[in-house]
């Protein structure tokens, strides 16, 4: 029986997603049948969610000297008005918390992990009063997505943020590391000493962000950091 109406609500979904196809989130042309959040062209786009050297090397040009980033991988350059902040936006302020996670999967395939370390995944937390006002961290499903294909254990309690702070949009590189300083604190050292922390994000600009939470995580005895984003601001 359970079968049988299991059977009727994959049709019936099926049929709701035949007349009424969702949107691509970066393009916003209609999805076919086999899409998933992404038409066929975006991903195309998306190279196949490959993470890019250069973009890579930008990241750790920008934490250079100021946090010792053993791995850094980026997926996307991220430009004002362009198809990926689209992508971005809807993730982040539409609700399209799951289409997070699904990149997260798509692009933990891809990313060469080295075995044989002791690692855990934690995303770069929300204060608790923008959390609850947008109901959920899109970086913590991203990373949930990651921590799925990579078979990474996710830790979501340990690290959290304390103060909150203005926005991060506009300011300058010293304006970001002044707003970032001292907002983030590890909860349980324990959970991370020893470890080697794979810290994610979706968008990242100078990289002060980064900066501040791997401090705090080197800190309470961190081994190492890596780091995973959607996308680097250029």
């Amino acid at each position: 029986m359970k079968s049988f109406f299991k059977s009727v609500s994959i049709f019936f979904n099926d049929f709701l997603l035949l007349l009424f196809p969702p949107p691509c989130l970066s393009c916003n042309m209609l999805l076919l049948k086999d899409e998933h959040y992404l038409c066929l062209s975006c991903e195309q786009k998306f190279s196949y969610y490959t993470p890019s050297e250069e973009l890579s090397q930008d990241l750790k040009q920008r934490l250079m000297g100021k946090v010792n980033v053993v791995h850094a991988w980026v997926a996307l350059k991220f430009v004002k008005t362009g198809w990926v902040q689209n992508f971005i936006y809807e993730i982040k302020y539409s609700g399209q918390k799951y289409a997070a996670q699904w990149f997260g999967v798509q692009y933990g395939h891809a990313i060469p992990l080295p075995i044989a370390h002791n690692y855990v995944m934690m995303a770069v937390p929300l204060h608790l009063k923008k959390l609850v006002k947008r109901g959920y961290n899109q970086s913590e499903y991203f990373a949930r997505g990651l921590a799925q294909s990579m078979n990474v254990p996710l830790n979501t309690v340990s690290l959290i943020r304390v103060a909150q702070r203005t926005s991060q949009t506009n300011k300058k590189r010293f304006q970001r590391w002044q707003n970032a300083e001292d907002i983030y604190v590890v909860k349980s050292g324990s959970d991370v000493v020893g470890k080697h922390v794979i810290l994610v994000d979706d968008v990242i600009t100078t990289g002060a962000t980064i900066e501040s939470c791997a401090n705090v995580l080197l800190a309470a005895g961190a081994k190492d950091i890596s780091v995973i984003a959607i996308a680097i601001a250029v």
